[in-house]
């Protein structure tokens, strides 16, 4: 019996890649004798701070932005508020009838609704969202045909806060002010 060897090489070939890929933008203090001193930054945003005293509202959404304030202090207030407004049915056959309503101070209608197309799958429960401005407002929720399987939630998510909860009713005097 012959034996036959076969000689064979394996040959490993490594292949580099390079791509140049464009810098990550982080915006940030470029000052590195600033309190606030941010070493990953490459965009200066004007926002280096040499000052540990200056506090202020930071927020420049705020009605009270102080672009010159290093700390927030907690003091910001705002124009308007996310909202909103959770109707439940006890039964889950949606308000059969069953609106809210929301005025402003001066009577003029600012939303209302009975939950039509923002029911969930079991009919149970609808969630409206909107925005109203720093005010007093009055709600109205009637109770359709079924006063009894009627509630709902009025609410600012963030910071979290109820406005009115409850059953078919009036009420009034709702006032957003945001701090």
């Amino acid at each position: 019996m012959k034996k036959i060897i076969i000689p064979f090489s394996l040959i490993l070939i490594v292949v580099s890649c390079t791509k140049d890929f464009p810098e990550l933008a982080i915006e940030g203090c470029l000052d590195s004798t600033a309190i606030n001193y941010n070493s990953n930054a490459n965009i200066d945003d004007g926002s280096c701070c040499f000052d540990i005293f200056l506090f202020g509202c930071t927020d420049p959404n705020a009605n009270n932005y102080n672009s010159n304030a290093c700390f927030d202090d907690g003091s910001c207030t705002y124009p308007y508020a996310d909202v909103k407004f959770f109707g439940y049915d006890s039964y889950g056959d949606k308000w059969n009838g069953a609106t809210f309503t929301i005025t402003d101070d001066s009577g003029t209608e600012i939303i209302t609704g009975d939950g039509t197309g923002y029911w969930d799958s079991e009919d149970k429960e609808f969630e409206v969202s909107f925005t109203l401005p720093t005010g007093c407002y009055d709600l109205v929720v009637t109770g359709g045909s079924y006063p009894s399987e009627v509630s709902f939630d009025l609410i600012i998510p963030t910071p979290f806060q109820t406005l009115a909860s409850g059953g078919p009713g009036n009420y009034n005097n709702i006032c957003i002010n945001l701090k």
